[in-house]
């Protein structure tokens, strides 16, 4: 198995390689984009304006004129309308042009951190993961009227782990929820209320749906950071219940498999499956296509971040009204039921060894200004990570339902980013969560893909010579 295993690493390091030596390799995500994507080498004499159409040789060197940047971004959620939207809105401002180098999803973290160990990385990089993840080492110092006004609970993410003074992450997304979107129609018709505070009576409202003859939870598995939700929103409060046990996790003095409440949500998890309470295409679903399931009803329940609100009104703005967001009920006592409140979302980082290294600096101000982020979150609504603001942001209704949660509920981040006596001090043992979550949905137990979870991040702790390890 191990020497399966390896192979595999193999194969996939070997491919980012390849991928990262593309001098353009690009991904359709879907949605429409003003801004420009890299092309393959066989595209680059076809150049588009924004509607598609063939461009003019006086447009080309109109266009040719002008300074360039690049961003490396993910082709998910984090590569949506809005990002696209608001670079365009920066470049347009600036006067100059901004080129995607667009990624899967499933490739982008690999690619990114191949590029950084070679020294390749583009002018930007726009991420929703963990520095602990990232070659934060070949990011850029930034600085901006900004780096002052950002939340503490964002603040801290931002920062140089090496000295956690510097700041080399700029936050463009809001600071998020996550949870399970639900259509109000489908729950009212199967007599479904809310808020669902324990697993049991979220069992018992699966059912209600299912002999309405809609699905109740979707899963689109196809891609692995969907999933995961349904653990990241859940996990927290039962780490917080037992006081140092965040900590003994993060020193290898505990495992997550010898903690029983979560192994039992690990349990519960799977279960969605095995009780017949998800659709039969989970493998293959994708993120677009449990947005249409919830948009349109033909399932109760989707595990989502907030924004998916911006792109269900984006995609379905008729539908949109119909669905809601709250909490993801996977732990087994009540007690333990919290909302979901976490970090920034997205954040744009910059390339210490940028050819435009002042250019892409600015760049990251121009869209962090008032301009350019009321375009992104008026197609991303959301709580913004800033301490005060002399403009208003667009945020959404789903928040607002979150936040009337929060009032009868305690509000913790996801287990990664969740604060343990002021520290982040699970935020290095990432492993392989989402994968194995996504696992659980393709035939492993839960039992299987909570023990794979470990033994990804203790080698990785091992690795990196962390306490315990």
């Amino acid at each position: 198995m191990m020497k399966k295993g390896w192979k595999n690493n193999m194969l996939a390091v070997a491919f980012s390689i390849m991928l990262a030596g593309l001098s353009g390799c690009s991904v359709d995500t879907g949605t429409a984009s003003s801004v420009s994507e890299t092309k393959t080498a066989e595209e680059t004499d076809e150049v588009k304006t924004a509607d598609g159409t063939e461009n003019t040789e006086e447009t080309k060197e109109t266009e040719g004129s002008k300074e360039t940047l690049t961003v490396m971004i993910g082709s998910g959620d984090g590569g949506g309308e809005a990002a696209k939207t608001a670079f365009q809105k920066a470049a347009d401002i600036m006067g100059i042009n901004v080129e995607l180098s667009i990624f899967p999803d499933d490739q982008f973290l690999n690619v990114l951190n191949t590029k950084g160990a070679t020294g390749n990385l583009d002018d930007l990089i726009f991420v929703s993961y963990s520095l602990q993840d990232l070659p934060y080492n070949e990011l850029a110092e930034l600085d901006g009227d900004w780096v002052n006004n950002v939340t503490d609970v964002s603040r801290q993410f931002l920062l140089n782990p090496d000295d956690g003074q510097t700041v080399i992450m700029a936050p463009m997304g809001s600071e998020s929820n996550m949870g399970l979107a639900y259509n109000k129609k489908v729950l009212a018709d199967a007599g479904v209320e809310l808020p669902i505070r324990d697993y049991g009576s979220f069992m018992e409202a699966c059912e209600k749906i299912k002999a309405t003859g809609v699905t109740p939870v979707y899963v689109s598995a196809k891609e692995t950071w969907t999933p995961q939700i349904l653990l990241l929103s859940s996990m927290t409060s039962t780490i917080m219940k037992e006081d140092g046990l965040a900590q003994k996790l993060a020193t290898n003095r505990v495992k997550p498999q010898d903690i029983q409440g979560l192994q039992d949500m690990w349990a519960n998890v799977a279960a969605l499956k095995e009780k017949g309470y998800i659709n039969e295409d989970h493998m293959s679903a994708t993120h677009d296509m449990g947005k249409k399931a919830i948009a349109e009803g033909s399932a109760g329940f989707y595990a989502v971040t907030d924004a998916a609100y911006g792109e269900i009104q984006s995609e379905y703005p008729d539908l949109v009204d119909g669905v809601g967001l709250t909490i993801t009920p996977m732990w087994n006592d009540a007690e333990l039921a919290f909302v979901m409140t976490n970090r920034t979302s997205r954040t744009l980082a910059v390339s210490k060894k940028s050819k435009n290294l002042e250019l892409a600096k600015e760049f990251v101000n121009t869209c962090l200004s008032e301009e350019v982020l009321k375009v992104y979150y008026e197609l991303s609504p959301g709580s913004a990570p800033f301490q005060s603001l002399d403009y208003e942001l667009t945020t959404s209704p789903w928040n607002a339902e979150m936040q009337e949660l929060a009032k009868e509920m305690p509000s913790y981040g996801d287990w990664a980013n969740a604060l343990f006596d002021g520290k982040a001090v699970l935020n290095p043992f990432w492993g392989d969560f989402d994968l194995n979550v996504q696992s659980m949905f393709s035939g492993k137990s839960s039992q299987e893909a909570i023990e794979g979870w470990y033994k990804k991040y203790a080698d990785d702790a091992k690795a990196k010579r962390l306490e315990g390890f």
